[in-house]
């Protein structure tokens, strides 16, 4: 059985208000099968890319490119990225503040250990190297089994089991870094909807600089990784969680560039312009537009 995103939330709720609760949870587990957390939550990969929802938020400043294609030397050349902010320093945090029965203390952990999230699963090179074991994994709540099927899905991923949900990884024979610089750039919300309830929406983009492992490693490539991750907080054992920790409520992503789809759970970059219509296709770094708003299928990109 498949789940929706919100289904997580929707369940938590639901078995705080009910006043025997605990009973019909154990009953309901009993008789239950167990849930396959990837197959309803999957992000598609296509051939521009695109498998993300995106919430909205203010425009984004346009900025000047460098022309010319890029280099070992100069990476993000001929990108927007080049004056966006180098790995985590651009993931930053709003205040914190109390809200609906949480302390400035418990929200600013919260955002806090959602930022570390977002680091560990997108930049730490553990990950980006395709370790079947990331440290992002142990940094998220064992909330009915959800740790567990996250890795199955790095022990065995598929269509229907995809580590690319929370993961960016990049299969290490096929491709390296170009330099040690990822750049990112996005936005990090938080609204408590219920007592006790911290709900951190972030949305972020990462850039990628890549070689070929072997001969061509002085070519220079790109992938554009887009993600919108809510994480929930909780503050009691009332929701069934461990007070404190990050569950991931609803995920999505949006890769450009990657034209290959192996389903074996790795980025598979293009270098020879695939899926390429320069000034035409969809902009990977036109942030000001919703990623819902992305034709349907497959589409091509203007630029990497």
């Amino acid at each position: 059985m498949s789940i929706e995103p919100t289904d997580f939330v929707a369940r938590l709720r639901a078995e705080q208000e009910d006043p025997e609760r605990k009973d019909a949870l154990r009953r309901e587990r009993a008789q239950r099968p167990r849930r396959a957390v990837f197959a309803g939550i999957a992000g598609a990969l296509v051939l521009g890319g695109i498998g993300a929802w995106l919430v909205g938020g203010t425009p984004w400043e346009r900025q000047p490119v460098d022309e010319g294609p890029p280099t070992v030397a100069a990476p993000f050349r001929g990108s927007p990225a080049a004056s966006w902010a180098d790995g985590a320093a651009g993931i930053e945090l709003p205040e914190a503040r109390a809200v609906n029965g949480m302390t400035r203390n418990q929200v600013a952990d919260a955002l806090n250990k959602a930022k570390e999230f977002l680091v560990a699963a997108n930049l730490d090179p553990a990950t980006l190297r395709g370790e079947k074991t990331p440290p992002a994994l142990y940094m998220l709540d064992s909330f009915e089994g959800i740790r567990d099927e996250i890795q199955d899905s790095l022990n065995r991923p598929s269509k229907d089991r995809d580590p690319l949900c929370l993961f960016t990884r990049f299969d290490p024979a096929e491709v390296r870094l170009a330099g040690s610089v990822i750049k990112t750039r996005g936005r990090m919300t938080f609204e408590s909807p219920r007592p006790g309830e911290v709900l951190v929406h972030a949305e972020y983009s990462f850039v990628y600089p890549l070689v070929r492992v072997g001969p061509g490693a002085d070519r220079v490539t790109r992938v554009v990784m887009d993600r919108e991750i809510t994480f929930g907080v909780y503050d009691a054992w009332e929701y069934e969680t461990i007070p404190g920790s990050l569950v991931p409520v609803q995920y999505r992503y949006a890769g450009f560039n990657v034209p290959r789809d192996d389903a074996d759970g790795f980025l598979r970059p293009g270098f020879g312009g695939e899926g390429l219509t320069p000034g035409r296709g969809v902009d990977p770094y036109d942030l000001d537009r919703k990623l819902a708003d992305l034709p349907a299928g497959d589409f091509t990109i203007s630029r990497v």
